[in-house]
């Protein structure tokens, strides 16, 4: 039986790596059935889009993508809306600094629900200082206490960060070429400021 999870990701007709490493192995349900779930595999059609569904679809694969709730995205909205820069560059600048991302970019979590999970059970030391809302908004410069479960070995490494002695130094928020993100920021804004 699949996972709600995955039919969110077939949903979408992309991978949102909601189930962190299954979605990189051949059980992943866009490998198995890359159609829209309710559908037959011969049977499917697709048909284009409307700009409003375009728009829908994009804003629910970021949501999805980061666990957020509709008011959540609101409020981010919100917040990149109030910003200097440009709305849609505010608004991934905003989701990528969330600590739950940020500690899934690095590879301490498989998947951001996990990172999530573990951030509201247990904390995570930010500063020094113990952090439980996954919704942190991490800025350069901070450092992070990596959990005594995780490796430092199997981290990723990238330009944007340090590690040294299970602390991460945030030296910069990552940029979309870096996280290699397929996501449509404009239509988002489109379809908030409907």
């Amino acid at each position: 039986m699949l996972d709600p999870k995955c039919k969110i990701c077939r949903r979408a007709g992309v991978k949102l790596f909601l189930k962190g490493n299954r979605c990189l192995s051949d059980k992943c349900a866009i490998e198995q059935r890359n159609f829209p779930p309710g559908k037959k595999a011969s049977g499917y059609r697709s048909r284009k889009p409307s700009n409003y569904a375009q728009q829908l679809s994009e804003k629910q694969k970021v949501k999805f993508g980061y666990g957020l709730n509709e008011a959540q995205m609101i409020n981010v909205y919100k917040k990149a809306l109030s910003s200097r820069e440009a709305t849609g560059q505010k608004i991934m600048k905003l989701l990528e600094s969330r600590i739950d991302n940020i500690l899934y970019r690095i590879g301490v979590f498989d998947s951001r629900f996990s990172a999530r999970q573990y951030m509201t059970h247990r904390g995570v030391k930010v500063n020094q200082k113990n952090v439980k809302s996954p919704s942190y908004l991490i800025k350069p410069g901070d450092v992070i206490n990596i959990p005594d479960e995780t490796s430092v070995k199997k981290l990723a490494k990238a330009s944007w960060y340090q590690v040294k002695d299970k602390q991460i130094s945030v030296v910069r928020i990552p940029i979309k070429e870096e996280i290699g993100s397929a996501i449509n920021e404009q239509l988002i804004v489109e379809y908030y400021s409907r």
